[in-house]
C-alpha cells in the first residue's frame, strides 16, 4: 500500500467530520469581469470591489445603470421579443449566446473565448421542469446512467438562469484563464448547491438520456506522463454551496482514473484527499484540487439586496415574471484555472497536442441537494456547447500576377477575428503588413501562412505559390477594303486570332470585336489583350478620307503619292 491510498482509506473513514470547500473572496474584478452578484457592465454593486463606475465588464451593458467602457458579454438581440414571451408565462428555455465571436480581444486586452446565458425551465407549482432528475443521480456517475426526465422542483433547487464565460487575462493563449458563472434560483432563502460541468467530448441530452462520447465512464479523463505533466486534457466541475448572507465556498474537482489519483504527483496541481466514481472501487471518478496557497484562485458573492435581472426578465420566488433578482436569488462566481493548475494552456506539447487550445465542448448546470458532492442530483440545464475554440482555416487559393494585376492580394478564405496571422516567404516580396490574415505580393515565389487562434499556441501552416503570366501578345491592324475605291466604308481587321479587341478612332469611335466596319478616315487605333496573361499590345492603320489611295500602316505622316 503507497502513501495514497493510505491516506484515501483514512479519509473514507472520517470524511463525514471534513469540509473539503474552500470559502472564497467576497466578489472582485478580475480578468476586468465583476463578480458582484450584479449582472451589468461598468459597475459592481455588491461584494468586495463595489464601485459605481469600475469600467469592467459583466454579463450585459445597460447605459441607464452604468456609464463605461465595459461590455456585456451576452447578446441581447430579441430581447423584447423573450420578455414578451416570458411575460405571458411561456415557460420555454432559451439559449443565447456571446455579443461577440468566439475568441475576441476587447479594448481593455482580454480575449473572450465564449460565453453563454441559458434559461431553464421553472419547475414549481402548476409548472414542470423538463429537465431534471427523476431519482437518484450523482456525479460520479456517468451521465448516460442518470435517471432525467419532467419533474417539479424544489425552490432552493429550481435553477432559472445560468451563465458561463471563458475568457483570458491577455491577448496570448497563455494568459490566466478565468472561468465565470453565475445561477439564479427560485427560492431566495436557504442554502442551496449548485455544479457547473465542462466536458472535453461532445455531450447532449436526447429528452431522455444523457448521450456521452466520453470513454472513460462516460466522461473523459485527464492524462499525465510519467513525470506528472499534463497529456490530455479532460472534463471537471466546480461546486458551489450558497449559504444566504456569507461568501460562497467552492470546490474544484477533475475526472481521473483511480490509478492516476492514487499514483501520480501531478506538475502543476496537488491531488486533494476526495475521490468519487460511481461507486466503491470505481475505475473513474471525480478528485478534488487543492486550491493555491498562494495568489487569486477564485471569487463569488451573493446579492444581498434586490438586483436587476436579465434584459428580458427572470421569475421571483413565488415563481411569477419579475424584471429584477430578489435578494439572495443570485450567486456570482470566478474561478482562476490557471492558478488551480489545471488551464490548458499548462498541457505538455506533445505529438498532436496544443497546449493553448481551448478542449472543452460543452458546460452543465447542475443543482444538487445538499452540500456533499455525492448528494442526490436535482435539476440541470444543458449541456450547451461551450469553450470550442475553432482552428484557423488553411483554405488559401492561389493568385497570378499579371499585367493588369501587377499586385495581388493572398489569404485565408475564413477569417478568425483576432486570430494570430503572419506570413513568410524566401522568394517574393510581401509589400504590406506580414502579421495579418491577408498580404500583397508583387513578385511570384512561394509565401508561407502561419496562423492561430491566438499568439503563442500551436500554428496551423500552409504554403502558397504565387505564379506570374507576363505573355505579350502581338497586334496587326489591316483592312481589306478603303474609302474613295468605290467604298463608302472601310473595313478593318485584327490580328492575330484569339485574342480581346478593341479599336479607338476618330470622332470618338470606339468598337470591340476582331472585325469592324468604319464610316470615317483617320488613325484608328488597336489594343489586343491576351486573355490569359492580361497583357496588351498596340497596333495602328491610317485610313485616307475620300480618296483612292496606297494603304500604310503606322505611318506618321501619309503618303501622298500616285497610285
Amino acid at each position: 500500500m503507497n502513501q495514497k491510498q493510505g491516506v484515501l482509506i483514512f479519509i473514507l473513514l472520517i470524511a463525514p467530520l471534513l469540509i473539503s470547500c474552500q470559502v472564497l473572496m467576497n466578489g472582485c474584478d478580475e480578468a476586468n469581469f465583476g463578480v458582484d452578484a450584479d449582472i451589468n457592465a461598468n459597475g459592481s454593486q455588491f461584494g468586495g470591489a463595489q464601485s459605481n463606475q469600475n469600467n469592467t465588464d459583466d454579463w450585459f451593458y445597460n447605459p441607464a445603470l452604468y456609464l463605461g467602457s465595459g461590455v456585456g458579454v451576452i447578446d441581447t438581440t430579441g430581447a423584447f421579443q423573450m420578455q414578451q414571451m416570458l411575460q405571458n408565462g411561456e415557460n420555454d428555455e432559451l439559449l443565447i449566446g456571446m455579443s461577440i465571436p468566439l475568441n475576441s480581444l476587447n479594448s481593455n486586452g482580454t480575449r473572450n473565448l465564449d460565453a453563454i446565458y441559458a434559461r431553464d425551465q421553472y419547475g414549481g407549482t402548476r409548472s414542470t421542469d423538463n429537465t431534471a432528475y427523476t431519482s437518484a443521480s450523482k456525479n460520479g456517475e456517468s451521465p448516460e446512467i442518470w435517471d432525467t426526465g419532467p419533474m417539479n422542483v424544489t425552490p432552493k433547487n429550481d435553477l432559472i438562469d445560468c451563465y458561463g464565460h471563458l475568457r483570458r487575462n491577455g491577448a496570448a493563449g497563455t494568459d490566466a484563464l478565468w472561468l465565470f458563472t453565475s445561477f439564479s434560483r427560485v427560492a431566495n432563502t436557504g442554502n442551496s448547491y449548485f455544479d457547473v460541468e465542462l466536458y472535453a467530448s461532445d455531450i447532449f441530452y436526447n429528452g431522455n438520456n444523457f448521450v456521452s462520447g466520453g470513454q472513460d465512464g462516460g466522461h473523459t479523463s485527464w492524462k499525465f506522463d510519467a513525470n506528472g505533466n499534463i497529456i490530455q486534457v479532460g472534463d471537471f466541475v466546480v461546486s458551489v454551496n450558497f449559504a444566504t448572507g456569507t461568501p460562497p465556498e467552492l470546490e474544484l474537482r477533475i475526472w481521473v482514473s483511480e490509478d492516476d489519483y492514487l499514483n501520480t504527483n501531478p506538475q502543476t496541481f496537488t491531488f486533494g484527499s476526495l475521490y468519487d466514481g460511481a461507486g466503491p472501487g470505481s475505475a473513474f471518478g471525480y478528485a478534488n484540487i487543492e486550491p493555491p496557497v498562494n495568489g487569486i484562485y477564485g471569487c463569488g458573492v451573493g446579492n444581498p439586496t434586490t438586483t436587476f435581472g436579465p434584459p428580458w426578465g427572470t421569475l421571483n420566488s413565488g415563481g411569477n415574471y419579475s424584471y429584477t433578482y430578489e435578494k439572495n436569488q443570485l450567486v456570482d462566481i470566478g474561478i482562476n484555472l490557471n492558478a488551480f493548475g489545471i488551464d490548458p494552456a499548462l498541457s505538455l506539447t506533445y505529438p498532436g497536442g496544443n497546449p493553448c487550445k481551448v478542449p472543452f465542448s460543452a458546460i452543465v448546470f447542475k443543482a444538487r441537494a445538499s452540500s456533499s458532492f455525492t448528494a442526490q442530483l436535482k435539476d440541470f440545464a444543458g449541456p450547451y456547447p461551450f469553450g470550442v475554440i475553432v482552428d484557423v482555416p488553411t483554405d488559401i487559393a492561389a493568385d497570378t500576377i499579371t499585367c493588369k494585376d501587377p499586385i495581388v492580394s493572398i489569404g485565408p478564405a475564413t477569417v478568425v477575428t483576432d486570430a494570430y496571422y503572419h506570413w513568410e516567404t524566401t522568394d517574393g516580396n510581401i509589400i504590406s503588413n506580414p502579421d495579418s490574415s491577408h498580404i500583397l505580393v508583387d513578385v511570384p515565389g512561394t509565401y508561407y501562412f502561419f496562423g492561430s487562434p491566438s499568439i503563442e499556441c500551436s500554428l496551423s501552416t500552409d504554403t502558397i505559390v504565387v505564379a506570374e503570366n507576363l505573355i505579350y501578345p502581338t497586334a496587326l491592324a489591316t483592312a481589306d477594303t478603303v474609302f474613295g475605291c468605290g467604298a463608302t466604308a472601310a473595313h478593318l481587321v485584327g490580328g492575330p486570332d484569339g485574342l480581346i479587341y478593341e479599336w479607338f478612332g476618330p470622332n470618338g469611335f470606339n468598337a470591340t470585336g476582331q472585325e469592324v466596319d468604319v464610316v470615317d478616315g483617320g488613325q484608328y487605333f488597336l489594343v489586343t489583350t491576351d486573355p490569359i496573361s492580361l497583357c496588351q499590345a498596340q497596333d495602328t492603320i491610317y485610313l485616307p478620307d475620300g480618296q483612292c489611295l496606297p494603304l500604310f500602316n503606322n505611318p506618321e505622316i501619309p503618303d501622298d503619292g500616285n497610285t
